[in-house]
């Protein structure tokens, strides 16, 4: 269930993306139809199953993370990837460094295509997951996600993501 839902600008959007120091490659990319972007906060368990995926993405056996451009890269589902122990382990390895905060509730960006209804963790891939492994479903997420129909062809991590026919 969103809470909190409110269209921003594509500005807003940017500035947020900017003030979390996202660094995916994506962040240069636009939807080419139905742009819209938005905030909003949801439960931990609801994104998991939102046909949710991660930036990172996974060789065939499921045993290790791949760079996108890999030919043998696999897109990896939220859901998957705290189920799979050797890539969660990993993820969570990555930031160890914060593994002595407390953490209840995290912020991500994510990039939604409204053709085929997915989208992809383009931020806090890792607080994410750390809330998933301590099993705190009910935790908030707060989204701030640009969205919209026909992405680039190009747009790096979300050719492996989108089900669309993409050209």
């Amino acid at each position: 269930m969103l809470q909190g839902y409110s269209k921003i600008t594509y500005e807003e959007f940017r500035c947020r993306a900017k003030n979390a120091e996202c660094g995916a490659l994506s962040m240069e990319y636009r939807p080419r139809t139905d742009e819209s972007a938005s905030i909003f906060s949801m439960p931990l368990r609801e994104i998991l199953v939102a046909n949710s995926y991660s930036v990172r993405s996974a060789n065939s056996a499921r045993s290790s993370f791949t760079d996108y451009n890999d030919q043998n890269a696999l897109a990896l589902s939220l859901e998957e990837l705290v189920a799979t122990e050797p890539l969660l382990r990993q993820l969570l390895e990555e930031r160890c460094d914060l593994s002595d905060r407390q953490l209840n509730e995290a912020s991500v960006i994510s990039l939604r295509c409204t053709g085929c209804d997915r989208n992809i963790i383009i931020d806090g891939l890792h607080r994410l997951t750390r809330l998933a492994s301590e099993s705190k479903d009910e935790a908030v997420i707060h989204v701030t996600e640009l969205s919209g129909c026909n992405w680039p062809v190009e747009t790096p991590d979300f050719n492996l993501v989108c089900a669309c026919q993409r050209g």
